[in-house]
């Protein structure tokens, strides 16, 4: 899914990377997800104090969530998501 959101010409050098994830979409199996729900962005952001830093590869992932999600989303909570997802194969 490609999106520019018209960001570009507000934030010079960001970079909306390719891989974006909508598990808010009613297309999205909740299955695929245990029932999580949430919208991914991934970006990269490259000015000058980045190259500075030598971060201008560096990619990051925004997550936009439900803020019942938000709620109760914890250390524990994801720990039991990443063994459902490994366990799953992804």
């Amino acid at each position: 899914e490609q999106h520019g959101w018209g960001l570009t010409p507000m934030f010079p050098g960001l970079d909306l990377v390719a891989c974006v994830q909508n598990r808010l979409s009613e297309q999205h199996s909740s299955k695929e997800s245990a029932g999580y729900r949430d919208y991914l962005i991934n970006l990269r952001i490259e000015t000058n104090e980045t190259c500075g830093l030598g971060l201008e590869g560096h990619v990051c992932e925004l997550q936009l969530i439900l803020k019942d999600f938000a709620l109760v989303k914890t250390k524990l909570g994801h720990r039991r998501y990443v063994t459902y997802r490994n366990i799953k194969g992804d």
